[in-house]
């Protein structure tokens, strides 16, 4: 009896045992969990610190699918949502209004006054793409006497100062959004955006420098770029809208502003690679014109004369291009042809102004080439 007793308490401690073995094997998954969660927390924080709201969305998201049942990510989530939308990450067309407005107020039920600057932001930008200035202003005043800190206010009102041309109101509130926020890369791009418009170009590039130093961006080197050219340091601005285009090789405005650099430095056949390149993203007006006169620098008459003539097509009145065709033409030795363009380029010219001067030079070319060529005399005809 004692016997079959004692198997029978082994047998019954047995499952007991196996069951105390796995609870810390599951205890050690939650754990793990939970620090996953609060890692990607504090990437979340970090990034918003940085002014990367769509990296702290990211980030929240990653949690979340960790833990789809916390209530608090959730609510993290729809805070970033609405920082999102104060930063100017996320669009504002019509069709995603309402689940922009749907967001901002759920978080006036759940947040109340906490947390508020990102909200009226927010609901600032949505005035302002509604072309309500008015109401945009407002916002923004509101914002930053909810939070002082919260850069983003001070970034709207700084916009607004300069839409209505208060610049020393836009140079104070640029330099706090700044002041809060030192390492956000917008807030640095916009002050150095502002410094070098007020001609400060050491300001302007120290700022730009501070940025790529934060987050090597495209942006920020592409403004860096055109301060170091502004500065008559052409050949360093180049070395940085080359990086800009390693890193945003899609976007073609960096392909087409190094080629413009490269051409004034001369490096012609540079410059034709990289607007070549822009246009094979987008086809722009502008950068076909600069690519006409790259080849005309190259004497590469030809090529130019095909540029100008694509642009002509598209743009019948484009009183530049058709003034280089005919240019163009008249130095392929083909005078009747660029007569007649120059005749277009007067009609579409009219009666601008700036192009005055340049009417008159024409006109008088044209007047000249009307002009009988005179006749060399002959010799007398001797009758015997």
């Amino acid at each position: 009896m004692l016997r079959i007793a004692a198997i029978g308490i082994v047998a019954l401690l047995v499952p007991i045992a196996m069951k105390l073995w796995q609870a810390p094997s599951e205890r050690d998954e939650l754990d793990e969990r939970d620090a996953m969660v609060q890692v990607h927390k504090d990437t979340a924080a970090a990034a918003l610190a940085a002014g990367d709201a769509r990296r702290a969305g990211a980030a929240l998201e990653l949690a979340s699918m960790l833990a789809p049942d916390d209530v608090q990510l959730h609510h993290e989530r729809l805070r970033v949502a609405a920082h999102r939308t104060a930063a100017g990450e996320s669009v504002l067309a019509e069709a995603q209004l309402p689940a922009v407005r749907a967001t901002l107020d759920a978080l006036d039920s759940l947040d109340g006054d906490a947390h508020k600057a990102p909200r009226l932001v927010a609901r600032a930008r949505i005035a302002a793409a509604g072309n309500d200035p008015k109401t945009a202003e407002r916002r923004y005043r509101e914002a930053v006497e909810a939070d002082d800190t919260y850069v983003y206010g001070h970034m709207g009102m700084a916009d607004i100062h300069r839409a209505a041309g208060r610049m020393t109101d836009a140079l104070t509130a640029y330099e706090r959004a700044v002041e809060v926020a030192p390492k956000n890369v917008a807030a640095l791009n916009n002050l150095g955006a502002h410094y070098v418009d007020l001609k400060r170009y050491k300001d302007g590039i120290a700022l730009f420098q501070r940025a790529i130093e934060a987050q090597d961006n495209a942006a920020s080197r592409v403004n860096l770029a055109n301060a170091l050219a502004n500065a008559e340091r052409t050949k360093e601005g180049i070395e940085h809208l080359i990086r800009a285009a390693e890193l945003a090789p899609g976007t073609a405005q960096v392909h087409a502003r190094l080629g413009a650099m490269l051409a004034l430095d001369g490096r012609l056949a540079e410059a034709e690679a990289s607007l070549v390149k822009s246009l094979e993203l987008v086809k722009d007006a502008a950068v076909l014109f600069r690519l006409g006169v790259v080849y005309q620098k190259g004497e590469r008459f030809a090529h130019a004369a095909s540029a100008f003539q694509e642009l002509v097509k598209v743009q019948p009145n484009h009183v530049e291009a058709l003034f280089e065709l005919a240019r163009t033409v008249q130095a392929l030795g083909k005078g009747a042809e660029a007569a007649a363009l120059f005749k277009r380029y007067l009609a579409a010219a009219g009666e601008d102004p700036a192009q005055a001067k340049r009417v008159a030079e024409v006109k008088q070319h044209l007047a000249a080439r009307a002009r009988p060529k005179p006749t060399a005399p002959q010799a007398p005809v001797t009758v015997q």
